[in-house]
């Protein structure tokens, strides 16, 4: 994000707004500033035995926002692969290069990775790209099937 800020010479935050979730009508994807309250923000919820116990603090993580800061439905990650799978972000050769692998899988299980993607090329020649993560209160997961135009997203809390 550090890069991005410094050749867009915008705020990193801004330039997503701007670049990416305002062209592909993404309204409420936004930093989860600790600090703001934002409408239905996620609880995450934690076991302790065999209780489940909500909670509610709010971390801030406001200093990995090029890596997961930011909050949003489901709608609005679902939104971010279309306009992938629609080209309306990257060119073409961005795209090659992104979902290309650059970092094979290990022998600990990690997937092939490409540009902040992980690639499965499969036998039938079709290539499904995404990305998953986690934070202190939720776990989002995109998928896209690049040759069948479609795509998943998913999150829990």
């Amino acid at each position: 994000s550090a890069v991005v800020q410094r050749a867009g010479e915008e705020r990193f935050a801004d330039q997503v707004r701007e670049r990416i979730a305002g062209p592909l009508g993404m309204k409420d994807f936004r930093p989860d500033y600790s600090w703001e309250d934002i409408p239905n923000r996620t609880a995450g919820y934690s076991r302790s035995g065999d209780a489940i116990e909500r909670r509610i603090e709010v971390h801030d993580v406001s200093w990995k926002l090029g890596g997961g800061g930011f909050t949003s439905p489901a709608e609005d990650l679902a939104r971010f692969g279309v306009g992938l799978l629609a080209r309306k972000l990257v060119s073409e050769e961005t795209e090659r290069r992104m979902w290309t692998v650059v970092k094979p899988p290990d022998p600990q299980g990690a997937k092939p990775y490409g540009l902040g993607f992980f690639v499965i090329d499969r036998p039938d020649g079709r290539k499904i790209v995404g990305h998953d993560g986690s934070q202190e209160k939720t776990r989002p997961a995109l998928m896209l099937d690049v040759e069948a135009g479609r795509g998943v997203a998913v999150m829990t809390n």
